[in-house]
């Protein structure tokens, strides 16, 4: 007769094996969680691509104005909010401020994210607002008129 009482038996049996890698801590979260609510800006991923795109990594606060569209306070603010959160490097040149990406703040994103995959994975197809709206809408029921 077996030592190991039932219980004991069906835990071992588990669905998964245990969690053992990739826990954050609260405080670890909560800093994290901070960058990607500035980076959830459309016109802030935009600046962080045109960065990274750039040959020598880095961008004239001057450029962006005309290629994002954007009016220049506007532009200001977002590069603010971006130095601020630790994503940005800035130097001034003369009047010019230039720009660059703080590696080490993306490389921590990229560990949450994709702590084992390096590897590039393609984006995610594109999807109208219309139907994100759509999705979150609560199905109308009609009821029968007696």
């Amino acid at each position: 007769m077996s030592s190991v009482s039932p219980t004991a038996a069906v835990k071992k049996l588990a669905c998964c094996p245990p969690l053992l890698a990739g826990k954050l801590t609260m405080a670890e979260a909560a800093d994290l969680a901070v960058i990607f609510r500035v980076l959830a800006e459309p016109a802030r991923l935009q600046i962080l691509s045109l960065i990274a795109a750039q040959p020598k990594a880095e961008v004239c606060a001057c450029e962006l104005v005309e290629t994002l569209g954007l009016t220049q306070p506007t532009v200001s603010h977002h590069l603010k909010v971006m130095y601020g959160a630790g994503l940005l490097h800035k130097e001034r040149r003369g009047t010019w401020i230039y720009y660059s990406i703080v590696q080490e703040q993306l490389a921590s994103l990229r560990r949450v994210i994709a702590p084992y995959d390096d590897t590039m994975i393609p984006l995610p197809k594109v999807v109208s607002e219309q139907s994100i709206s759509n999705a979150f809408e609560t199905p109308v029921f009609e009821t029968p008129v007696p």
